[in-house]
């Protein structure tokens, strides 16, 4: 499994880094070690066929706005702790983290916010993911939608 990541990342160590972090994460998901046919999974886009490019942060935060109701403008810099826009964002911040594998500072700038809360976030995220199965299903649905 390591070898053929190691062989399908192009570019660069970081291309490498979010390839490895894609096929723990939907190993993850689904509650079992990465495998050979897990990282097939991952490599592979929606049609069957191999991405080209790397998703970019900005398009994971304009669909999870579109995903969650919310104006984009109100999930980058709206400074509100009302959970309609507070629950996107914080989900918009852990897909960046999971599918591009942005550095928490970028995600950070990309929100105005210091780059603390956008680790408290994404470890909020994460345990609801455990605790809520219907919110588990939501962000692995709109996972794929990105994809």
């Amino acid at each position: 499994m390591l070898t053929f990541i190691a062989h399908k990342a192009k570019g660069s160590v970081r291309d490498l880094e979010g390839f490895l972090t894609r096929v723990i994460f939907q190993a993850s998901l689904i509650g079992v070690p990465p495998t050979l046919e897990i990282a097939h999974a991952a490599f592979q886009g929606q049609s069957g066929e191999e991405p080209t490019a790397a998703i970019p942060p900005e398009r994971i935060y304009r669909m999870t706005a579109e995903t969650f109701n919310v104006a984009f403008v109100d999930l980058m810099k709206k400074r509100s702790r009302q959970q309609a826009i507070l629950l996107p964002r914080q989900v918009a911040m852990y897909l960046a983290r999971e599918i591009a594998s942005s550095p928490f500072t970028e995600i950070g700038r990309s929100f105005s916010m210091h780059h603390s809360t956008v680790m408290n976030a994404i470890d909020s995220v994460r345990e609801r993911m455990k605790r809520d199965p219907e919110f588990h299903r939501m962000v692995q649905a709109l996972l794929n939608s990105i994809h």
